[in-house]
């Protein structure tokens, strides 16, 4: 049997450790492009909706509200959302269209490049955006309860 001093095994001990944080963090990432795609087939399959991602933007904003419309009342899984994604205080309406026009600036450089090829900017476009803005904060357990959800409301 081969001997190797304590050293080494320390350092082999760090890679593994560094390669087993990437690999769950990539199996994350893949259970939640499954999670994403079911959602988005959902849409586009069973409801059959003409504008996919604006509709799953407004749903994910009422999931997150508690199925309550933002204009009459902020729920607190809406404000402890962005609040922890954002650092964003959500009191009412106002200040949700005040987080969503920041994040659409974030995207002018791709708003931006997307007149210059003469692509017009309308709604479908900037609630793709603001549903892939969600998508990245999102965590697989609120993506699982937002599929849950949507299946619930639209019983499908």
């Amino acid at each position: 049997m081969y001997y190797l001093p304590e050293e080494i095994w320390r350092k082999i001990w760090l890679y593994t450790v560094v390669v087993d944080e990437k690999i769950e963090h990539l199996l994350k990432n893949i259970r939640k492009i499954n999670i994403i795609n079911i959602i988005e087939k959902r849409y586009r399959d069973d409801l059959r909706v003409e504008y996919v991602y604006s509709w799953l933007h407004n749903d994910i904003c009422r999931w997150l509200n508690d199925n309550y419309a933002s204009m009459y009342l902020i729920r607190p899984k809406l404000k402890e959302y962005f609040y922890r994604n954002f650092g964003k205080i959500v009191n009412n309406n106002d200040d949700l269209n005040e987080i969503e026009i920041k994040l659409f600036k974030e995207c002018s450089e791709e708003i931006r490049i997307n007149e210059l090829q003469g692509i017009p900017l309308d709604d479908s476009i900037l609630s793709y955006r603001l549903w892939n803005i969600h998508l990245c904060y999102l965590t697989e357990k609120e993506l699982k309860s937002f599929n849950s959800w949507t299946k619930k409301i639209y019983q499908i």
